[in-house]
């Protein structure tokens, strides 16, 4: 095959669709003159691929008013079903707001394909293709729009469990404690003590004691007066009689000597030591959410 490539021009689809072809591509194998081989196939390989995932997103647009969450699918499955990378796909067009029965909705998609053209440097030529169709959306309520409308894009978004661990590591602190040493040393001086015991004093006492006296009457002296009854008479008389008198008394008194004795104190001061400990490795599994692409 030596002609030059026919790029045509959008034709029609059932229900209203239309898709046009990108014009770049086309543009630069006319210039260039490119013919045949593998880079020509694979230019209208990828068109018919975009041109596929184009028809697809404007048909999903066209049931729901615009770019949702199914649109983003349709689109991703397409592509990468047909080898192509959808995270190398870009959106021209897209109706991401909502649109009403009879409106207009669009998809729209472009990528770069690297061709050496005629032994020159490789090139990045643009290719891309979009789609249109009327809107068959209809809100439940009067000016309502569908809540299920999306940012576009052609990767979905997957949330994973995804794993994060924190390796087993060492936490140290330093604490400071107190030694403490015993410390013996002598005490001399002078010590009193109390002492006790039995001792034998003089003790000035005084007690009565009775003194007699007998007397004898000689009644026969024609010069007596009178006579007792009896001729001896005994008189006793009672005086307190005082004197000196050693006895024995419980006495105590402090006694002062020189004497030493062993006192033991503490000796403490303080002493810094870091102290560590292993924590092991702990992990927890969180949801993460990215992008099917990557």
């Amino acid at each position: 095959m030596t002609g030059k490539k026919r790029w045509y021009a959008a034709r029609g689809h059932p229900r209203g669709l239309s898709t046009g072809v990108g014009m770049v591509g086309g543009l630069i194998l006319v210039t260039t003159g490119l013919t045949g081989g593998l880079a020509a196939a694979q230019l209208v390989r990828v068109h018919a691929v975009l041109a596929q995932a184009a028809h697809a997103a404007a048909q999903s647009e066209q049931q729901q008013g615009c770019w949702t969450e199914s649109t983003t699918q349709v689109v991703y499955q397409t592509l990468k079903e047909a080898g192509v990378n959808p995270g190398s796909v870009a959106l021209t067009a897209d109706t991401a707001q909502s649109t009403t029965y009879g409106g207009r909705v669009t998809a729209g998609l472009t990528t770069k394909v690297g061709v050496s053209v005629l032994g020159a440097p490789w090139l990045q030529i643009p290719i891309s293709a979009a789609a249109t169709a009327p809107s068959f959306y209809t809100p439940t309520t009067a000016g309502g729009t569908n809540p299920a409308c999306i940012a576009p894009a052609t990767c979905p978004t997957v949330t994973t469990d995804h794993q994060q661990c924190t390796p087993a590591h060492q936490s140290c602190q330093t604490a400071t404690t107190e030694v403490c040493t015993p410390v013996s040393q002598q005490v001399c001086g002078p010590v009193t003590t109390t002492s006790c015991g039995d001792t034998t004093q003089d003790e000035y006492t005084c007690a009565p004691q009775q003194f007699c006296q007998t007397n004898y009457w000689d009644c026969s002296d024609p010069g007596t007066a009178s006579c007792p009854p009896a001729d001896w008479v005994t008189t006793c008389t009672t005086q307190e009689e005082c004197h000196d008198q050693p006895v024995t008394v419980y006495r105590c008194h402090d006694v002062t000597t020189n004497a030493c004795r062993t006192v033991t104190t503490e000796s403490c001061h303080p002493i810094t030591q870091e102290q560590c400990r292993t924590i092991p490795e702990q992990c927890t599994t969180v949801p993460e959410t990215v992008s099917a692409c990557e």
